[in-house]
């Protein structure tokens, strides 16, 4: 038997923690990445959210003056309201 052959190819206890490091370093960046779509997601959702009150709300004044409106032609011109 041959030294050579008797040895395994098991890594060495450097290259472990070179393997190790590298697969730390990929989560971290995996991670990241992750953190950032997230905000992303957060900010875009947050974002419609506004924008559907606001219009929410632009829609409500609008019924609003349409209603006083409405209410005001029928008092001063004396149309019926039935339409």
């Amino acid at each position: 038997m041959n030294a050579n052959e008797t040895k395994t190819s098991e890594p060495t206890p450097e290259q472990l923690l070179k393997m190790l490091d590298l697969q730390m370093s990929k989560m971290r960046s995996k991670r990241a990445n992750t953190e950032s779509k997230m905000t992303i997601r957060v900010a875009s959702i947050l974002l419609v959210l506004t924008v559907a009150a606001g219009a929410l709300f632009f829609l409500m004044t609008m019924l609003e003056d349409l209603r006083s409106q409405r209410a005001s032609g029928v008092q001063n011109t004396g149309i019926n309201a039935d339409w």
